[in-house]
């Protein structure tokens, strides 16, 4: 294979171009001490690395054709949407960027046919960046956004299907069916948590809402979206109570994730509806529409609560994130409306500007994280010699006690394999 082969097609936002030359910067920070009066060259000169910037791409990018302008029209209005946008590198690859430049458009009577566009844009997908910036509050911005269009998205999919009282029957069924899904997830995150019942009566009082409103599926909608936000946001607001240790902070972000399944594939495994006459398509698009829904709130919800969660390992953090990652691009793949329509392809972007700060927040968790190995224990001992043995410290039996359910630490038994912080 050839370095020709593994060149893409450059876009931006989805809107093509080609590419005359691009050009990647990365500002490495440093402090920089000199020692005049030392002789020797390495003990004169002392470079303390301070990290580095996210990269910069700067893409002198240019359309052809008879209908140049067109598609120099459309790259210019993807280049001023505000927020981070989609870029397809040729050389780089898939990076979500955020434009820092002056737009520069170059046309002339002696290239006629053609424009040339450069522009400027930092990565903000840089996973290595440890960033100082508030990712979980990035996160909560592009979650909402995406949850709102999420819900316009609906709208307009109800709107445009909806015309008969048999087709908004089966709306009716999807949502009551939602609804039984999210009390489950509700009732196992209580029950995984030691939660007490007022927690389900939050939910069973959004049920209530929703059977009173059902004949306005837009109404419906929303509050089913907010029932979801509410119930992930139920173990942040109790960790403290709940998390005992190391072992239970892994437990309660896996539970978490775990109880949040179910809906994440709600519609996905059902058979296929029967025919309505005179509108079976139809039916078939709002049931889509209402899973779509269903499953893009499930998804992002849970997302955007795991990352107000304490992790036990840098491992897990970047499983979880490589977790939702694949439930993200499976929702947008199986979403019929994703890219088709207008409304489609705003929600669309949303989902991937979301992904992105998600994928973020969870990178960002990972590098605060110690990395974990297994240690197999090779013959009976206290659990101070195993961390006087692995860390020097025999004080540290607690960090290992903590990760760790060992029923007694007097005496550990052969065999058994621990987590243990490198």
């Amino acid at each position: 294979m050839t370095w020709r082969d593994n060149l893409r097609p450059g876009s931006f936002r989805g809107v093509p171009f080609f590419v005359e030359r691009a050009r990647t910067e990365l500002r490495i920070f440093a402090h920089e001490q000199t020692f005049p009066d030392r002789t020797a060259a390495e003990r004169a000169i002392r470079v303390i690395p301070l990290g580095h910037g996210p990269r910069r791409f700067s893409i002198s990018a240019y359309v052809i054709g008879d209908d140049y302008m067109e598609r120099r029209d459309a790259l210019e209005a993807a280049l001023q949407q505000p927020g981070p946008g989609r870029l397809v590198h040729p050389y780089r690859g898939d990076r979500t960027v955020s434009i820092v430049s002056v737009v520069r458009t170059d046309e002339s009577p002696q290239r006629g046919g053609r424009a040339g566009i450069e522009f400027t844009c930092v990565d903000v997908s840089e996973a290595a960046l440890a960033s100082r910036a508030d990712t979980q509050a990035i996160v909560d911005r592009d979650v909402d956004a995406f949850i709102s269009e999420l819900a316009d998205d609906f709208d307009t999919s109800y709107l445009e299907e909806a015309t008969d009282s048999s087709i908004a029957a089966e709306s009716v069924r999807r949502f009551n069916g939602a609804s039984s899904a999210l009390r489950e997830a509700s009732q196992a995150i209580s029950q995984q948590l030691g939660v007490i019942d007022n927690f389900a009566n939050r939910v069973r009082a959004f049920e209530a809402d929703l059977t009173r409103i059902v004949a306005a599926p837009s109404a419906a909608a929303r509050a089913f979206l907010g029932a979801v936000g509410a119930v992930a946001g139920l173990p942040a607001s109790v960790i403290d109570a709940a998390v005992q240790s190391i072992a239970s902070v892994r437990t309660v972000v896996d539970d978490t994730l775990d109880a949040f399944a179910p809906l994440a594939r709600y519609g996905r495994d059902e058979p296929p509806l029967p025919a309505v006459s005179g509108g079976d398509q139809a039916q078939l698009r709002l049931v889509d529409a209402v899973n779509t829904l269903v499953r893009g709130a499930a998804i992002f919800e849970s997302a955007r609560a795991i990352g107000t969660l304490p992790f036990a390992s840098r491992q897990q953090a970047e499983e979880v994130g490589l977790r939702i990652a694949d439930d993200i691009d499976e929702w947008i793949l199986d979403s019929p409306a994703a890219g088709d329509t207008v409304s489609g392809a705003r929600l669309f972007e949303r989902a991937q500007v979301a992904r992105a700060s998600v994928i973020r927040r969870l990178s960002t968790i990972a590098l605060t994280l110690p990395e974990v190995v297994s240690h197999v224990v090779p013959h009976p001992q206290p659990l101070l010699v195993i961390a006087h043995h692995l860390y020097g410290d025999a004080r540290r039996e607690t960090d290992i006690l903590e990760r760790n359910f060992v029923l007694n630490p007097d005496l550990v038994p052969d065999d058994l394999e621990l987590e243990v912080a490198k």
